[in-house]
């Protein structure tokens, strides 16, 4: 995307297993989200989603995101930062 033109400042997340339990979102930008993922460790069924509309999400517990570290937050309330 960024090779088309797009910012590597664009916003951008994967979700992953979306509206299930086991929901998790991994959130950056552009440059940061493949590395994000890596390190996240990321796995199917996974959604991309790209644009200033990824800062309208809210936080419901499960992640909180930088673009330099990711902090996932599982259900019972534990924090885990990769």
């Amino acid at each position: 995307l960024i090779a088309h033109g797009l910012p590597p400042s664009m916003p951008a997340m994967i979700v992953e297993n979306g509206t299930t339990p086991k929901q998790r979102v991994v959130a950056g930008d552009l440059s940061s989200l493949p590395g994000l993922a890596q390190r996240s460790s990321v796995a199917s069924p996974t959604l991309i989603v790209v644009g200033e509309v990824v800062g309208l999400r809210s936080v419901q517990g499960n992640v909180v995101t930088t673009s330099t570290e990711v902090a996932l937050i599982d259900h019972a309330d534990q924090i885990s930062i990769s």
